[in-house]
């Protein structure tokens, strides 16, 4: 009993060791760094998490996401650059441009 209760005490002051080691690690990539301040030189809010490219007109573009919102109305004003992918959805382009269009949406697939 007292060498599994020293071997979960060792496990656990390891882990311990391990993720504070962990907590000053900065992004080394400069791809898209999340930890800029971009946005605020705009005068705009970051945009956390993956979020969709909404723009206050209603148009989207689903192949990019939200960088930079704007604080007054939520919307984003900012994108990252588009990356070019296949249309992933179990539904064809003709529908979901048709379903869009009849709910006033402007989306050009692209």
């Amino acid at each position: 009993m007292n060498y599994f209760t020293n071997k979960i005490i060792y496990l656990f002051l390891a882990l311990l060791l391990i993720c504070s080691l962990n907590l000053g690690i900065n992004e080394h990539f400069k791809m898209f760094p999340v930890r800029d301040d971009f946005c605020e030189k705009q005068n705009l809010k970051k945009a956390y998490g993956p979020t969709m490219c909404v723009f206050e007109d209603g148009s989207f573009d689903l192949h990019t996401n939200c960088r930079c919102v704007d604080p007054a109305t939520g919307y984003c004003k900012e994108c990252y650059p588009r990356v070019k992918k296949k249309f992933t959805t179990l539904i064809s382009k003709k529908k979901w441009k048709r379903l869009m269009e009849d709910r006033g949406y402007n989306y050009k697939f692209g």
